[in-house]
């Protein structure tokens, strides 16, 4: 298994040209899944936690349904984020609080 080349600890700031990005740990698709918010620009990079109309998939070794639930209630819980445009790691872009939704419909199957 390849490492990573830089760690990021939850919380966590960086600055990539212009933009500001901060770490949102949500283990589920794997335990170091992450989503990266840049509230300069209103925008959430979610990668393979959360798209536009479903959540990742979690079978992947490391992977947790039970995380990955629990990562998509916390991001609920970021209401201070629901304007924000998402753009996940797969499908097209939406509104944070339209995904989270979708999401949320999702985990009641």
């Amino acid at each position: 298994m390849n490492s990573a080349d830089i760690y990021f600890n939850e919380g966590q700031t960086f600055q990539l040209q212009d933009v500001q990005f901060k770490i949102i740990h949500t283990p589920g698709h794997t335990p170091g899944s992450c989503c990266l918010v840049s509230e300069n620009t209103s925008q959430i990079f979610t990668g393979d936690t959360l798209f536009s109309d479903t959540i990742g998939n979690y079978s992947f070794p490391g992977g947790s349904f039970k995380d990955m639930s629990d990562s998509i209630h916390f991001l609920e819980k970021q209401n201070q984020y629901y304007q924000f445009v998402i753009y996940p790691g797969h499908s097209g872009t939406e509104l944070y609080n339209v995904a989270i939704l979708k999401a949320l419909d999702v985990l009641e199957w």
